[in-house]
């Protein structure tokens, strides 16, 4: 019996530990880009492509996140535009930590801003990278040119750890 007893309080110990480690903890990184001028070069077909980086830095995580498991929960965007530029779209893409290829891209406005689950699950960490790819089909004025944007990205990444 006192095995028992002491195998029974062994258990309730290893389940207190467990769920203490599940709850998992929320947090949000915020990064801001200046997307580059964009060159148009306009005729059939040929318009003009930038991109803005928006990555995490190291000192943004929080200290008591060190080695745990990050994962998206939610991504939040606010794009600029190039008011010079033509036909504009633009798309959210995601890379995972250090990958040179995105994992997916979404369809997002110039000049807007919004939020998506759409990666909701994907790795998040040191690395980790959202372009916000514009495109122009062409420009206002005397073609090639360069187009200035009108502001700044910014990007929240809501995770868990």
């Amino acid at each position: 019996m006192k095995i028992f007893k002491s195998a029974l309080l062994g258990l309730a110990f290893v389940g207190a530990s467990i769920s203490v480690n599940a709850h998992a903890t929320d947090a949000s990184i915020t990064t801001e880009s200046t997307p580059g001028r964009m060159l148009v070069l306009g005729g059939e077909g040929i318009g003009g492509v930038t991109r803005s980086h928006l990555r995490p830095a190291r000192h943004d995580f929080p200290k008591d996140s060190g080695l745990s498991s990050k994962r998206v929960t939610t991504i939040e965007w606010q794009t600029t535009w190039y008011p010079e530029a033509i036909e504009q779209s633009v798309e959210l893409c995601y890379f995972r930590p250090y990958s040179r290829n995105h994992v997916g891209c979404i369809q997002v406005s110039p000049n807007s801003s919004g939020s998506t689950t759409h990666f909701s699950g994907q790795r998040f960490n040191e690395g980790t990278e959202v372009q916000l790819v514009y495109r122009a089909k062409s420009a206002t004025g005397v073609l090639p040119r360069h187009v200035a944007p009108a502001g700044k990205d910014r990007v929240v990444f809501h995770f868990s750890y």
